[in-house]
């Protein structure tokens, strides 16, 4: 392996969180989807015979955009891995999976899954309970340190990477998240922003002048700043 990237900001306070349950949001183009699936390769890396999930709403979209951002950062990372297509999860050395699920298609409530970490992008839009599911699902017990595992992350990481999740979304949250994560003293449930052209320098130039084009005021507060409130 080969840790070649530089983290912006508010990707390194994704990694240093302590928090058991993690919400990042921001806009589009704001390094979210890199934080989090640096911290998966990280924390798969961590330990042998893990159990990760990374849903998206449907299976397309986990399909189309998770998956492949993933395997682009791992091969970026230069860390070896088998694609099992009919199974639609990949296998590290180690033995850890990682699992690609539609949250809302798959039948997530019926299986005998032991978690111990959970990605949801896009969590706005999927229901509270399908969440609350995967939460009860954070039952992995037995973590055993990898032989893979970087010695300094180890000593740093290994008591806060075990049964933990990170969600995402852009803005035009439901109530319940506003409850969970903007609102509530809860130190399980900790908010990291994603601040709008936080992410410049990994952005080809005039990246967001090119693609906010007619768009509206609304969608531009919701796409780009990530606010709560944007609708």
């Amino acid at each position: 392996m080969k840790d070649n990237l530089v983290l912006i900001p508010a990707q390194r306070a994704l990694v240093l969180s302590q928090a058991k349950y993690r919400h990042v949001i921001g806009g589009i183009g704001s390094g979210m989807t890199t934080g989090i699936m640096y911290l998966v390769a990280m924390v798969a890396q961590m330990f042998n015979n893990n159990c990760i999930l990374i849903g998206r709403r449907t299976f397309d979209l986990v399909r189309q955009t998770s998956l492949v951002s993933f395997r682009e950062l791992l091969a970026t990372l230069d860390i070896p891995y088998e694609f099992r297509r009919a199974e639609m999860e990949i296998k590290l050395s180690n033995g850890t999976k990682i699992l690609f699920r539609g949250i809302t298609e798959d039948r997530i409530s019926a299986t005998g899954l032991e978690l111990g970490m959970f990605i949801i992008e896009g969590l706005d839009e999927v229901p509270q309970h399908l969440f609350q599911i995967l939460q009860s699902r954070l039952r992995k017990d037995n973590f055993e340190l990898s032989d893979n595992a970087n010695p300094d992350l180890a000593r740093l990481f290994s008591d806060q990477w075990k049964r933990f999740s990170v969600t995402s979304s852009h803005g035009d949250t439901p109530q319940w998240m506003r409850d969970l994560w903007k609102d509530s003293i809860d130190p399980n449930y900790e908010a990291i922003y994603f601040k709008f052209g936080g992410n410049n320098k990994n952005l080809p130039p005039g990246y967001y002048e090119d693609i906010m084009g007619d768009m509206s005021d609304a969608l531009k507060q919701k796409f780009f700043t990530g606010s709560w409130e944007a609708k």
